[in-house]
Order: C-alpha cells, then sequence, then structure tokens
C-alpha cells in the first residue's frame, strides 16, 4: 500500500500526525489493534509549520485501551497508509515511568530493571564481589582466547547519563566512584589493557555531532564510530585490516522513534543521522528470524580478505555494523550477553569483540560452557 503524509503522535495521550494538504478534510482511519477499535476523524488541523504543504489530524488514545500492554495503531487516508504506521503505543505505567526528563529536552532512563540511575549517581554500589567476578570472567575469556588463537577486545559503552550529565536535573550528579569507573581501575591493576571504555570528553565529536540523540538510549552513528576508531587501534597492528575514514561514509537525517521519546505524550519521533557500510559488495549470510535477545546475523564483504570478526554484544554493537562490515570480510554478531564458547570455536573468529553496557555491570554474565 502506497504511503503518505506522517505520523508523528503515537502515545497514550494522542495518535496525531499530517497529510498532504490536497486531502485536507479528508476521512483518517485510526484502527487500534488490527480494528478492536476504530476512530474517525478529519484532517483539518492547520499546520504552519508544514509550509502550507499539509494538514493535521488528531484524535485521543481510547480509554478502554489504557494499561493493556502495547497497542498498535494503523493510520490510513484513503487508499494510503500514513508514513511510519503501523506504530505501537506504550501503555504500561511500569514502561511509561522509565523516563527521567531533564533540561533542555533531553530524556534519561530511570526505574529500570537495572537500577542504573543509582548506581550512576552513586545512591547504589555495586559488592566488590561483583567487580572480582569481572576480572575473574575477563580473564577466563583471555585464557581461552590465547588457547584459541583469538584476539579478544572488550567495550564497555558508557551510559548517556554519563556523556551528558550536563543535561540531567538539577541535584543529580554523575558518582566518580560508579561501577565503571571501579572496574576499569581494577582491569588496570590486574594489567589488563585491552578493555574499551570510550572517553567522550577527550575527543571533540561530543560537541561536533551527538554521541547520543536527545530521545533514546542508543548512541548515534556518531558516538559509534569513535569507539570503533578505538577497536581499530587495538587490533590495527596485528591484522592486515583499515579503518575506512568517516568523512567517507554518508549520513542522511530521518525520523526515529526514539525508545524513550515513545513512552511520552509529546512528539514521539526525532531526527537522527543514519549512515551504511561504504562498500557495494557486503552480503547478509544469515539471519535467524529472531529481532532481539538471541538473534544471530552473519555477513561477508567480498571486497576484502577472510578475516572474521565474532562480536557477543547488547543492542548498541547494531551502530557500528556498517563499520565493523567495512573492516572484516566475515563478521558474525550474536546479541548475547553470554558467550557460547562453541560456537566461538564453530566460527573460528580473528578477533572476538566482547560489549556490554555500563548500567548492566550489576550482573556478571554466566558463559558456557
Amino acid at each position: 500500500m502506497a504511503k503518505i503524509g506522517f505520523l508523528e503522535r503515537f502515545n497514550i495521550k494522542s495518535i496525531a500526525g499530517w497529510v498532504p494538504v490536497e486531502f485536507k478534510g479528508q476521512e483518517i482511519r485510526v484502527d487500534f489493534n488490527q480494528s478492536q477499535v476504530t476512530t474517525i476523524v478529519s484532517a483539518t488541523i492547520e499546520r504552519p509549520d508544514l509550509g502550507g504543504n499539509g494538514c493535521g489530524f488528531s484524535c485521543p488514545f481510547p480509554a478502554e485501551l489504557l494499561n493493556t500492554g502495547h497497542v498498535t495503531v494503523s493510520v490510513f487516508c484513503q487508499d494510503y497508509e500514513i508514513t511510519n504506521s503501523p506504530r505501537e503505543v506504550v501503555t504500561n505505567p511500569a514502561e511509561l515511568n522509565k523516563v527521567l526528563y531533564g533540561k533542555d529536552g533531553w530524556l534519561f532512563l530511570t526505574n529500570d530493571t537495572n537500577e542504573s540511575l543509582g548506581y550512576l549517581t552513586g545512591h547504589r554500589a555495586v559488592n566488590q564481589d561483583i567487580i572480582t567476578a569481572w576480572i575473574e570472567r575477563i580473564k577466563r575469556i583471555e585464557a581461552l582466547c590465547h588457547q584459541y588463537g583469538i584476539q579478544c577486545i572488550h567495550l564497555l559503552v558508557p551510559e548517556k547519563e554519563v556523556v551528558y550529565c550536563q543535561y540531567l536535573p538539577d541535584g543529580l550528579t554523575i558518582a566518580p566512584d560508579r561501577p565503571a569507573t571501579r572496574l576499569m581501575a581494577a582491569l588496570a591493576e590486574a594489567g589488563i589493557t585491552n578493555v574499551i571504555y570510550p572517553d567522550y570528553d577527550q575527543c571533540s565529536i561530543k560537541n561536533d555531532q551527538l554521541v547520543y540523540s536527545k530521545g533514546d538510549t542508543h548512541w548515534t552513528y556518531d558516538g559509534a564510530y569513535f569507539a570503533v576508531e578505538e577497536l581499530y587501534k587495538q587490533i590495527a597492528s596485528s591484522l592486515k585490516i583499515q579503518l575506512i575514514p568517516k568523512s567517507a561514509y554518508t549520513f542522511k537525517a530521518s525520523f526515529q522513534a526514539s525508545d524513550l521519546l515513545i513512552k511520552t505524550t509529546s512528539i514521539n519521533v526525532e531526527r537522527v543521522n543514519f549512515t551504511g557500510s561504504v562498500s557495494k559488495k557486503i552480503r547478509r549470510t544469515f539471519h535467524n528470524e529472531i529481532n532481539g535477545s538471541g538473534r544471530r546475523i552473519e555477513y561477508v564483504n567480498l571486497d576484502l580478505p577472510k578475516t572474521r570478526l565474532m562480536s557477543w554484544h547488547t543492542s548498541s554493537v547494531d551502530w557500528t555494523i556498517p563499520y565493523l562490515n567495512d573492516m572484516f570480510g566475515n563478521t558474525c554478531f550474536v546479541w548475547s550477553s553470554s558467550i557460547d564458547w562453541n560456537e566461538v570455536l564453530r566460527y573460528r573468529p580473528d578477533v572476538l569483540l566482547i560489549q556490554s553496557n555500563e548500567r548492566f555491570l550489576t550482573k556478571v554474565p554466566v558463559d558456557t560452557p
């Protein structure tokens, strides 16, 4: 079905967007949960922000669907579907309560199961046993990688609250003695130097381009590139690989339904920069059709030698995939915090990338076997 206009709001307050001006006054059909509930409105709202090229529509979210989990909303005008439809509306109060409203429109994560804000601000502290267990796990990974002739790199992604702490609400400050800094100090004491914890205060990117967007918990493609640069510095001397300059990538602004914004009652999309790999000979060779934890995707870059990278990671690595696919001939990305060594030995990577996020340091993954 062809698409027109755009769906901007899909929250528990309203469903709203716009259609081209030639559809002014036309009927807009809003279906909730595949027509479980249907609302009809007209596109009659003036939208000066569209420069006379569109008119808006809006309808309230049905009260009977509140507190029912995720509700799918689809919006239509005549024989067209509205661009950005369908979307899911978050109605669970526990999920809606995970947004911390900062300064200048910045949103942060709160009330999550990891209690991340408490640990980041020093109101909670991890037991030393957790730090020790992380060190033991990393040493065990290092020993196995040495045994199997694999180069290992660990990537710890800093939290948005740390990178842009100036936008936190008044009264909240980031503690210098938090899980990430304690772990990095312990790693240094143990002589482990292959753990990357990107320091965005030491580069210009933080001010020139956003490392994180205002409405999402994930970093941006700009932020991810800096981390890949740091990874490249660690492995370039031992492998015949090249990092493509950032200037070679084309960044295009597009709307994203950011994971914090969708839990607010304001506009639920924001403009962010997207990019893709430079090489035109990258092919996806495997996808287990899982979206989320447990997903496995493999690629081959026909332009490059058969250097192999395997990554065990969280969702943050998705933003590095275009760059890593331009760096390695074969890549395998497994969305899992726990490593399955049988799979590592089956894939036989040259480089094993282990990635985690700062907020997940309160629990140590259990690897198999």
